[in-house]
C-alpha cells in the first residue's frame, strides 16, 4: 500500500503541493486528473523518491521513503516501473536492448531476458521488432516499447506519466487499451497521471482530482456521475461525460 501524507514541494515561490493526502491500496489503479502545471507529474516523482518533499510523507507499505538512504531507496524502487511521458527510450540501442535494461541492472541469464522481451512486446502487440531501432517507430510504438520496458521486470507498481501526450485519439485509445489490459493481467497497482478525462476513467478504477496543489475529490470511476466538487464536474462537462 501506498500513503501519501501531507505531501509539500515548492520551486523558489512557486508551491507546487500544498499538502496532497492520498492512500492507494493494494492492486487498485487509480488516475491523478489535473489541468497542465497542476503538479501531477511532481505527485508522481515523489512516490518512486526522485523528488524529495519539502514536508510530508510517503509510505510504501509502511516505510517511509523519504527518510531513506540512496541505498535503501534503490531496494524499494526494484517494486516500481516508470512509464515516461516521452518514451524515453536509448536512440543508439535497439528495440530489444531497451527493453532488457531493466533485467541487465538485476543479473538476469541471457535467456530469461530474451524471454521476458519477448513476452513484454508480445502483451503490447508489437512482436518480430527486436532488432528495430527508435528511430525506425510511429510515436505510438515508442510508446508502447516504453510500456514493455516498464513490465519486462514485472513490479508491483506501475506509475504512468502522461502516457497518451502528442498522439492522435485512436493511437492515444488503444495506448489506454493497453494499460488496462496490463493492470489486469500483470496484477500490477497502477497510477496514472493525465488531464484526459476519458483515458482516466476508462483504466482506473478510481480517479482523483489534484487542483491548486491538493487533491479536492476522489470518487469510483464507475460513480463518476457523484462527482460533488465544481472542479472535478468542470472535468468531466468538458469530456462529454455530464451534460
Amino acid at each position: 500500500m501506498i500513503e501519501v501524507i501531507n505531501l509539500k514541494k515548492r520551486f523558489g515561490e512557486k508551491e507546487v503541493l500544498k499538502g496532497v493526502n492520498l492512500t492507494i491500496e493494494d492492486g487498485e489503479d487509480i488516475a491523478i486528473l489535473g489541468k497542465s502545471g497542476e503538479g501531477k507529474s511532481v505527485f508522481l516523482k515523489h512516490i518512486i523518491g526522485l523528488l524529495k518533499p519539502d514536508e510530508g510523507s510517503v509510505l510504501v507499505d509502511g516505510i517511509d521513503i523519504t527518510k531513506l538512504s540512496k541505498r535503501e531507496l534503490y531496494q524499494i524502487r526494484r517494486s516500481f516501473s516508470y512509464v515516461f511521458q516521452g518514451a524515453a527510450l536509448f536512440d543508439s540501442l535497439t528495440v530489444f536492448e531497451n527493453i532488457a535494461l531493466p533485467l541487465r541492472e538485476r543479473a538476469f541469464s541471457e535467456r530469461e531476458i530474451k524471454d521476458r522481451v519477448k513476452e513484454a512486446l508480445s502483451l503490447v502487440d508489437l512482436d518480430g521488432i527486436e532488432e528495430l531501432y527508435p528511430a525506425a517507430l510511429s510515436g505510438g510504438m515508442k510508446k508502447r516499447v516504453g510500456l514493455a520496458r516498464a513490465i519486462v521486470s514485472k513490479p508491483r507498481y506501475l506509475l504512468y506519466d502522461e502516457p497518451t501526450t502528442g498522439l492522435d485519439v485512436i493511437t492515444a485509445w488503444r495506448i489506454n487499451k493497453l494499460i488496462k489490459k496490463i493492470n489486469k493481467m500483470e496484477g500490477t497497482t497502477g497510477i496514472l497521471v493525465t488531464h484526459d478525462i476519458r483515458g482516466a476513467l476508462y483504466t482506473s478504477d478510481k480517479i482523483a482530482l489534484l487542483s491548486d496543489g491538493v487533491i479536492v475529490e476522489i470518487i469510483e470511476s464507475s460513480r463518476y456521475k457523484e462527482a460533488k466538487t465544481e472542479k472535478l464536474r468542470e472535468f468531466l462537462e468538458a469530456g462529454g461525460f455530464l451534460d
